[in-house]
């Protein structure tokens, strides 16, 4: 005896999008920047209550310990920076580039910025280590500053790691800005 065969399962077409879902998608699609900046400035304004004000509850103060283990005392300017980002994608700029390369602008600029000010907490501010309490670390750079800082530091000692830390910092604010050193100069 053969087994029964079983019935051919049927194929689907993919579904066409509804209407409502063409519809809303044509009105959201020349606002990415602005939901974006929106956004952004939202989370800085809940990270201002949470880190400035301690006034964000539970959730404000695990964000704030947080904040602290990562990113040290730059936590403090992490709201002004969220709010910065948020406007910089809303009001975009003059140079001519679609919204995607300037999100992506702003996005490795404000990193490059980020990881260099963390790595000179950390070396500026006693080089504390993974076993340090935890108020030591957010008091220098948190976690990412020690990543950054610490090999940095090893190697080139502070003077060496400053140097590269800050043109990092310049390049970032090259980077974020659309701007090149041939202008500034």
């Amino acid at each position: 005896r053969t087994p029964a065969k079983k019935p051919a399962a049927k194929k689907t077409a993919a579904k066409k999008p509804s209407a409502s879902r063409q519809a809303v998608s044509s009105v959201l699609s020349g606002h990415q920047a602005d939901l974006w900046g929106v956004g952004a400035i939202l989370l800085g304004l809940l990270a201002a209550a949470s880190v400035w004000l301690g006034a964000a509850g539970v959730v404000g103060d695990g964000l704030d310990d947080l904040l602290a283990l990562g990113l040290g005392l730059l936590r403090v300017v992490i709201p002004v920076g969220l709010v910065g980002l948020g406007i910089a994608l809303i009001k975009g700029d003059d140079v001519d580039d679609s919204e995607a390369e300037r999100m992506a602008r702003v996005g490795v600029g404000g990193l490059l910025i980020l990881v260099s000010l963390s790595g000179l907490l950390h070396v500026l501010r006693g080089r504390p280590g993974i076993d340090d309490p935890v108020s030591e670390i957010g008091a220098a750079g948190g976690v990412l500053g020690m990543a950054v800082g610490g090999p940095l530091h090893g190697l080139l000692a502070l003077a060496g790691s400053v140097l590269i830390l800050v043109a990092v910092a310049i390049i970032g604010v090259m980077v974020l800005t659309g701007s090149s050193a041939r202008e500034v100069g």
